[in-house]
């Protein structure tokens, strides 16, 4: 009787266990930490692919033919290469000053690889940006995010030129690493810093936010520092280009 009594409390015992168990193992897959992580990671990735993807077509590489003094007075004429960004559906292109500085002669390359020589360019007074005109129409645009609410960690992404046209609209990622920052190097206050990598030709190019709005244009990295770019704050473009709406004129810079 005693020997009934104890199996039957052993079968009792692990039913119960049985159920317990039955319970938590569900909880315990449902919270594994790494199935999460993985899931997370993917989604990320797969939606800055498609914001690179989707900015893509609006990057160009351009070229410019400059002349400047030399030392004894001469004449010297060199080719400079850097990148931009499309603004408008007409042919307006956003890069850096420098850029379209004492240019005689400007070519611009699409993404698709169509080439057009510029028809007018310009270059800020007060800051380092530059504007560049082409004769065409219904081209891919860029949307222009608001600068002032992006702040340290964000992630962005640069995408540019590099040496060249032979890497052709390169992407670099990062994230926000500084903001107002005021560079005597560069001659420009209220500077985004980022830690993308920049290479000369990458001079132009935009910088982009995790939802691929245009937030800024990259105009220069600490020369013998990897990861310190530099770029004008994406509202700072916007001021310009209202400049040009309102009065639909561009001079050539001399």
């Amino acid at each position: 009787m005693k020997k009934n009594k104890k199996m039957l409390l052993q079968c009792v015992l692990c039913l119960t266990i049985l159920f317990c168990m039955s319970q938590i193992l569900p909880i315990i897959n449902f919270y594994e930490p790494s199935e999460i992580n993985i899931t997370t990671n993917v989604i990320e990735n797969i939606t800055l692919q498609e914001q690179i993807y989707s900015v893509l077509p609006s990057c160009v590489y351009i070229e410019a033919k400059v002349i400047y003094e030399g030392w004894n007075g001469e004449s010297i004429t060199s080719i400079r290469s850097g990148s931009g960004v499309i603004v408008s559906k007409d042919g307006l292109i956003v890069t850096a000053g420098h850029m379209v500085d004492r240019a005689i002669k400007i070519t611009v390359r699409l993404n698709d690889g169509r080439e057009f020589e510029a028809v007018e360019w310009q270059k800020e007074n007060y800051t380092d940006l530059g504007l560049i005109k082409i004769d065409s129409n219904n081209l891919p645009t860029v949307l222009l995010g608001d600068s002032d609410n992006e702040f340290l960690g964000n992630q962005v992404f640069i995408i540019g030129c590099p040496f060249g046209k032979q890497l052709y609209n390169t992407v670099t990622t990062g994230i926000v690493s500084g903001l107002k920052r005021d560079i005597d190097l560069f001659g420009e206050k209220l500077l985004i810093q980022v830690d993308s990598q920049a290479w000369p030709g990458n001079s132009g190019g935009g910088l982009f936010n995790s939802n691929g709005e245009l937030i800024g244009v990259l105009v220069g990295a600490m020369s013998g520092y990897d990861g310190i770019s530099v770029c004008i704050p994406g509202n700072i473009v916007k001021l310009m280009l209202d400049k040009y709406n309102s009065e639909q004129d561009i001079v050539k810079a001399q």
